[in-house]
């Protein structure tokens, strides 16, 4: 749930844009989220003003240049509708990526960050603390892009569906709610000029709340290293189900920001009270 911790915990600060017409347009809210464009992932910044949803990338500048975003669409919060939640569940176009690829790849990272401290506290070659570094944000950002599958679709009354992909439920909520929140206010329809467009474009950059993609490796290096050694896990039963199914618990362990599946116990199936008794050691 990357996106949605790094997105909770911006300042809700509201900035202000001013249009060409000499109006005040606010930032209300902004975060990376993941967008599926011809049945592709790809990771947006989203920026929520009070009578407009932009969606924009960063724009690939060289060197010593001044970072810019590329709209890659808007839509005036009058002309925003949102789906049925059948229509909005519905996600056809949309392969989640499979569970052990990505257990695989939250593995990787873990131990990629764990050479990474090794090599430090060895005082090795910042080269190939670079090296290993550039590795694990390349993993970090596959999986930033392959986890998320709570489905966020929003509609332009005046024709194109647009869909998202968020972390979770309580994510998904946060944004319908704001958008909401504002359109209760009497908004006009309207069509932004190629000018009035830029201006506002131009301004995210500023305005923004949230400045790096969120991954463990754009974090600071003087994080705690954590805790190491082997924990001893019993686990007995459960109870408090309602109906009736085929039951088991997972054992995961945060592993430098990532959870990784460590242990499973066996299924009782069609039962609302499992009895494990079962023993782990996890390190």
């Amino acid at each position: 749930n990357f996106l949605s911790s790094i997105n909770e915990d911006i300042d809700p600060r509201r900035t202000a844009v001013t249009t060409p017409k000499g109006e005040t347009r606010q930032l209300v809210k902004d975060g990376f989220l993941v967008e599926v464009s011809e049945s592709s992932r790809k990771l947006r910044h989203v920026f929520l003003f009070t009578d407009v949803l932009l969606c924009a990338k960063l724009k690939k500048t060289s060197a010593g240049k001044h970072q810019q975003y590329d709209c890659k669409w808007y839509i005036p919060l009058a002309d925003l509708v949102f789906p049925s939640p059948e229509e909005s569940e519905a996600s056809p176009q949309v392969h989640p990526f499979p569970d052990h690829e990505l257990e695989d790849m939250k593995m990787k990272i873990s131990a990629l960050k764990s050479e990474i401290q090794k090599e430090k506290a060895n005082k090795g070659q910042s080269r190939a603390i670079e090296r290993l570094k550039k590795k694990m944000f390349e993993n970090e950002f596959l999986l930033l892009l392959n986890s998320p599958t709570i489905p966020f679709r929003i509609h332009n009354r005046n024709g194109k569906s647009y869909l998202f992909l968020l972390s979770s439920d309580y994510e998904r909520s946060e944004w319908r709610e704001a958008i909401q929140k504002l359109q209760k206010k009497d908004l006009q329809a309207f069509v932004l000029s190629s000018v009035e467009l830029q201006v506002l474009t131009g301004s995210c950059f500023k305005l923004r709340t949230v400045h790096n993609i969120p991954v463990t490796s754009n974090k600071d290096d003087d994080e705690s290293p954590g805790l190491y050694g082997f924990l001893h896990v019993i686990v007995h039963s459960a109870k408090g189900f309602k109906q009736s199914a085929n039951l088991y618990c997972t054992l995961e362990v945060d592993s430098f920001g990532y959870f990784v599946s460590k242990a499973k116990t066996r299924v009782f199936r069609d039962t609302t009270e499992p009895k494990w008794d079962e023993e782990f050691e996890i390190e």
